[in-house]
Parts: C-alpha cells; sequence; structure tokens
C-alpha cells in the first residue's frame, strides 16, 4: 500500500475540516469552534506536511518555496516589530498570542490543505461547497422574512448570519473567484456534454443567489463592483480564449449564451443596486471632495463640522466622502511611519490621534479605513505589507499558463484577495486569519505534479 493510500483518511480529514471552517469563518457566535478547527487543523497539517514531502521527490524549485517563505516571513516580522520596535507592548503581545498565533494555525492547516487537494484535484469543489452552505443559512433567515412581508428589499447588517457587509463580500468574493476558475476549467476540460452543462447551470444559480444577497439583503457596493470585475477579467483571459478553441457551432453557441447570461445577469444586479443606493452616481465627484483632507477637513468629526458640499451645494455622499478621507490619511500615515504602529486594533485610529489630535475628541472615529491593505500596512509597515503582497503577487504570476489543474484557481483567488482586500474593511481578526489561510492553500497547491512517479495524485 502507497503512502497516499494509507494516508488518504488525513487527507480527507483536512479537506472536510477547511470545507467547514470556511463556511463558518464569517458567521457570528462561531468563534469557539473557529478555534477549535484551527488548532485540530494545524495539528493535523503538521503531520501531514511531514508524510507529504516524506513520499515526495527529494529537491524542489527554490521557486516553489518563496510564497509561503515570503508569509512566514510576514509572521516573523510581526514578531520582530513587537521586540525592537514596539510603540504599545502590552496591545502588541495581546495581539500575539490570539489574532497572530491563529494566523499562524491557519497558515499550517491552509498548506496542509492545498498539500492535500493535490493529491485529488476535484476535492477542491469542497471549499466552495463549504462557502456556499454560508448562504444556506442566510437564505433560511431571509426567505421567512419576505415571505412574511413580500418584500424583496429586507437589508439587515446586524441580525443576520454574516454581521455587516464586509462579511459577505469576503465570503461571496472568494466562492465567485472559485466557481468562475471552476467555469473556466469545464469549457476546456473533456467532461461529457450532460455534466459540462450541469456544471454550468448550478454555477450560474449559486452567482445569482451570491448576487441577489449583496443587493436585497446587504445592499453592497463593493460586493457587486468586486463581482463585476471578476466577472470582466474572468471573460477576457479564460472565457473568450475557451470560446475560440471550441469545436463546432453548437458548442459555441452554448458558450456564447451562457457567457450571455452571466453578463446580463450581473448587469442586471448591478442595475438594481444604483436604483437602491444613489452612491454610485456621484462617486467621482465625492471623492475628489474626500481626497482633499486638509481643505475639507470634516472627516475629522463630522458630528461638530457636518459633512462638506460639492460646487453645485449637494452634500457629499457619507460613506464614500468617509472611505476615500481616511484612505488618503492612511496612505500619507504610511509614507510617514513607513516601518508601521505594530498594532492591528484600531491602527488608522493610533496613527491619526499624532498627527491630528482633535481626532481624539470624537469617539465615532471609525477603527479602520475601509480598506484592510492600508490598514495593514500602518500595523505592518512598508516590510510586511511588501511580503504580503508580494505572496499573492508570486502566486499569481506562478499561476498565469501553468500546466496545474488550479492554475486558473490561482489566478483568480488571487485576483479576488487583492481587490477584496483593497476594498472591504477585513482588519478583524478572522478576516486576518481567512486571508493567511487562502495564501498559504493557494501556496500548498503549487506543489501539484512534484512527487515520484508512485505517488502521483490520484483524482478520487
Amino acid at each position: 500500500m502507497s503512502n497516499q493510500t494509507a494516508y488518504r483518511p488525513l487527507q480527507w480529514a483536512l479537506i472536510v475540516l477547511s470545507s467547514v471552517l470556511v463556511c463558518i469563518w464569517a458567521m457570528q457566535h462561531t468563534i469557539a469552534l473557529r478555534n477549535s478547527l484551527l488548532g485540530v487543523g494545524a495539528i493535523l497539517g503538521l503531520f501531514y506536511g511531514f508524510v507529504f514531502f516524506q513520499a515526495s521527490a527529494r529537491t524542489y524549485p527554490l521557486k516553489t518555496y518563496l510564497a509561503p517563505a515570503m508569509l512566514g516571513a510576514v509572521l516573523v516580522w510581526v514578531l520582530a516589530h513587537y521586540l525592537w520596535l514596539s510603540q504599545a507592548p502590552i496591545v502588541q503581545y495581546q495581539e500575539l498570542t490570539s489574532t497572530w498565533l491563529r494566523c499562524l494555525l491557519a497558515a499550517i492547516m491552509g498548506f496542509a490543505t492545498g498539500l492535500a487537494i493535490t493529491r485529488c484535484p476535484s476535492s477542491i469543489k469542497w471549499l466552495w461547497l463549504g462557502l456556499f452552505a454560508g448562504f444556506v443559512v442566510l437564505y433560511s433567515q431571509y426567505l421567512p422574512r419576505f415571505w412574511s412581508s413580500g418584500v424583496l428589499f429586507q437589508p439587515d447588517y446586524f441580525n443576520y448570519i454574516f454581521f455587516g457587509k464586509h462579511n459577505v463580500v469576503m465570503v461571496g468574493t472568494l466562492l465567485i473567484a472559485g466557481l468562475l476558475a471552476g467555469i473556466g476549467n469545464v469549457l476546456v476540460g473533456k467532461l461529457s456534454p450532460k455534466h459540462r452543462y450541469a456544471t454550468l447551470m448550478i454555477s450560474f444559480l449559486v452567482i445569482s443567489a451570491v448576487l441577489f444577497a449583496y443587493v436585497f439583503l446587504f445592499d453592497t457596493r463593493n460586493g457587486i463592483g468586486l463581482a463585476v470585475i471578476l466577472l470582466v477579467f474572468a471573460c477576457v483571459t479564460s472565457f473568450l480564449p475557451a470560446l475560440v478553441k471550441q469545436q463546432g457551432l453548437t458548442s459555441k453557441g452554448l458558450l456564447i449564451l451562457f457567457m450571455g447570461l452571466l453578463v446580463g445577469l450581473t448587469l442586471y444586479f448591478s442595475y438594481r443596486q444604483t436604483q437602491l443606493n444613489q452612491g454610485w452616481n456621484n462617486s467621482l465627484e465625492d471623492a475628489q471632495i474626500a481626497i482633499q483632507i486638509d481643505r475639507y477637513p470634516n472627516w475629522q468629526n463630522p458630528s461638530l463640522m457636518g459633512y462638506p458640499k460639492t460646487p453645485s451645494g449637494r452634500q457629499v455622499t457619507i460613506n464614500t466622502y468617509e472611505r476615500v478621507a481616511w484612505a488618503t490619511a492612511a496612505l500619507r500615515l504610511i509614507y510617514e511611519e513607513p516601518l508601521g504602529n505594530g498594532v492591528l486594533h484600531r491602527s488608522l485610529g493610533r496613527s491619526l490621534e499624532k498627527r491630528y489630535p482633535q481626532i481624539a475628541a470624537n469617539p465615532n472615529f471609525a477603527a479602520a479605513s475601509h480598506s484592510a491593505w492600508l490598514d495593514l500596512g500602518l500595523s505592518l509597515g512598508v516590510p510586511g505589507l511588501a511580503l504580503l503582497i508580494g505572496s499573492i503577487l508570486l502566486l499569481f504570476k506562478r499561476s498565469w499558463g501553468a500546466s496545474s489543474p488550479f492554475a486558473r484557481e490561482g489566478v483568480m483567488l488571487s485576483v479576488a484577495l487583492l481587490l477584496l482586500y483593497t476594498v472591504a474593511e477585513l482588519i478583524g481578526q478572522h478576516g486576518l486569519e481567512s486571508l493567511f489561510f487562502w495564501v498559504a492553500l493557494l501556496s500548498g497547491l503549487q506543489f501539484w505534479g512534484l512527487v515520484r512517479a508512485d505517488q502521483r495524485p490520484l483524482d478520487g
């Protein structure tokens, strides 16, 4: 019996545990279960990683190790910052023993899960199933509200299973990216027509459910925006090249029909979003005022200073103005303090209070900038942020044009993570842990095929 067969239960245990973890990660009231899964998954992951590399070829290209090494270097930088550059040692120590420890566990579990999936490529669909299970729970809460009122629009940022817009956007964006990658694989794969069409239809329905939730349950503009960008990217880089390679008019016609339905679906929900939320219509004008943080300092304490008005006399859209102003201020602070303040909690507020003391008088000032990369830049500084973003860019580069069955997943998820953490407030504990998990998982997938002939991946 080969090592692969002997350790298959361990392989599937990691995959199933990861599926459950990605399902509950962004849900309310699941922190105890999340911590338990991370602990068990990391222990199993360490053991499985040892088994995997023991059974694998003796040498690997150095570039295969580079992405996980960069991710590990981020954690080393966090520890070094605490030891030699600490500005708030008590808070940093608390975060080291809580959030950053869980990030380490998530990275170990994610990397080992990626290795496990390389032995059974089709098992990656369990991750998408886990993400979709969260939407099943969400709709079990929404449908009774709809049936009792007959009104489609039922926004609630606090009482659904996903708290706030950023959590549903995180889950939905990753799910859409995974499904778009899977669609690309199906279009070029050697599947029976029945299997191919069933997969495309299921993917279409799941994406529909995500977009519907974005518009009618959470009224989230950045979710719709990310979906549009990912769809356009997938069409240009994956769907259109697949269309050119299709043989026969029937196959080409069906693919064109599917692409048209998917694009039409996204355009429809985008249109409905603009009807429900007028912030899209004035985004550019509001942003032009918001970036002038010295001329319009209202963002520091709107309760006292109010909100600025445009030349036409219209008050700026509040969320657009505040988010752009906070992002502009955060960029300035990263430039002024390139090594970071070392603290995740209220990273934006801590840095701003040094430069703008009057902000301390505003009890409602946001703790984060609504851009996870900016918040991480304030905390980790340029070195930590460069390592983290650099690992994702490296994974994108290595996945682009690769022959691996996970090449499309590597490309789409890398793009999704870069965009998602640009526009979403995911500096919180589970947001950061999830980032480390997915980057580590993509790093593990890079080891596909790098095994001895008697240990080649078995799809089953």
